[in-house]
């Protein structure tokens, strides 16, 4: 886990489409769907390890928001915007400005839902080891594909973390 003790379950909405703008939306309506499933089934304690109880981003783009409004018209329950009224009705604090109402998003706790997923049956947790990587693989990535359930699952094994800046 991150060391975080609250995560946010959202995505950020484009008016442009794309390629990541589709996986976006796709990650954001499976992960959804799959703490829904965690909460129902008691892996995950509603209000303690988290809850879906939707949230709501302010944003100051008001074109932006106008396109999008539209774009989201047809789908109310990925996303919906409000104005500052509807969003203090709704949540039942003032708002100061418009933005958008996710209703299936929430927050969650890191810590609590990697112990849920890592106590299945099928999932052996070995503390205190070090990285590794593939013999023969030094200075190479590999992928590998295989399905599972009807999903198919990546891999990259790296031999070491990759370089992230921040400009």
């Amino acid at each position: 886990a991150s060391g975080n003790e609250q995560g946010i379950l959202y995505t950020r909405l484009s008016r442009k489409h794309s390629a990541l703008a589709d996986f976006s939306l796709q990650s954001f309506c499976f992960s959804s769907e799959f703490y829904r499933n965690l909460f129902a089934t008691g892996a995950l304690a509603e209000g303690i390890d988290g809850a879906l109880c939707g949230s709501f981003h302010q944003s100051a783009d008001t074109e932006e928001m106008r396109v999008l409004d539209a774009a989201l018209a047809p789908v109310p329950e990925l996303a919906r915007v409000l104005e500052a009224a509807q969003a203090a009705a709704l949540l039942g604090i003032d708002q100061p400005a418009a933005g958008y109402w996710f209703p299936r998003s929430g927050w969650l706790h890191p810590a609590a839902v990697c112990r849920s997923l890592a106590s299945h049956p099928r999932i052996q947790l070995i503390g205190s080891t070090r990285p590794r990587t593939a013999p023969g693989m030094l200075g190479a990535a590999r992928q590998v594909n295989y399905r599972s359930g009807g999903l198919e699952f990546h891999e990259a094994i790296l031999d070491k973390p990759p370089k992230i800046s921040i400009k």
